[in-house]
């Protein structure tokens, strides 16, 4: 029988392999990472402006008082501020290992941040002195747009709270860890290790062209 040719690798051709396979891995990583980014702002942007717009131009409102294209905090801050803000975070949470006890921690700021969002509301409706608009037809009332953005406000609140709480708790366990990769993932610590090095060397040249 013919006997099958053998094939041998060097260790050169092992190492390209297991690089690529390992590029590919973390191709694959990023993509998921910027999926996952992305589909959380879509849901924000969906469930915040996107819900605002079906209900202003699906009901009848009065002309008399301002609309919802007539606030920059529903235009601009629920249509792009916020879910930018939670693509942001969650791709500056993927940078890192997970922490001990970040469930638990991002859970706590999540509850802090669902009663700052609550008190603001209340105190909104609160506010005798309120000029009405489509959302608050008069003082200490809210209609049926107005009760969705206040509860859709406190859970973009707690979200944001609990995604900024973990990554502040993750870059704190890679500086206890893995200071390197901080420091490389951070560009501002870039820039500062970049400008200490010119700054340095300078004073170093200064130093030896004062010399005699």
């Amino acid at each position: 029988m013919d006997q099958m040719p053998s094939v041998s690798y060097s260790k050169d051709s092992a190492s390209t392999i297991r690089e690529h396979v390992h590029d590919s891995g973390g191709t694959s990583k990023r993509r998921s990472h910027n999926w996952s980014a992305g589909g959380l702002a879509a849901l924000v942007f969906v469930c915040g402006f996107g819900a605002l717009n079906l209900f202003w131009f699906l009901g009848s409102w009065p002309h008399d008082v301002l609309g919802l294209w007539d606030f920059r905090s529903a235009t601009l801050g629920d249509g792009l501020l916020l879910p930018t803000a939670a693509a942001i975070l969650v791709l500056g949470i993927t940078n890192f290992q997970p922490a001990t006890h970040e469930r638990m921690v991002a859970g706590l700021c999540a509850a802090v941040g669902a009663a700052g969002g609550s008190l603001q509301q209340i105190a909104l409706v609160a506010d005798q002195r309120i000029v009405p608009n489509w959302t608050i037809p008069a003082p200490h009332t809210l209609n049926a747009p107005g009760i969705y953005h206040s509860v859709f406000l406190v859970g973009v609140c707690s979200l944001l709270s609990a995604l900024f709480a973990q990554l502040i708790w993750r870059m704190r366990g890679e500086r206890k860890h893995n200071p390197a990769h901080l420091q490389a993932v951070l560009p501002w610590r870039r820039c500062r290790s970049s400008f200490t090095k010119r700054v340095g060397i300078r004073t170093q040249q200064r130093t030896n062209s004062c010399r005699p």
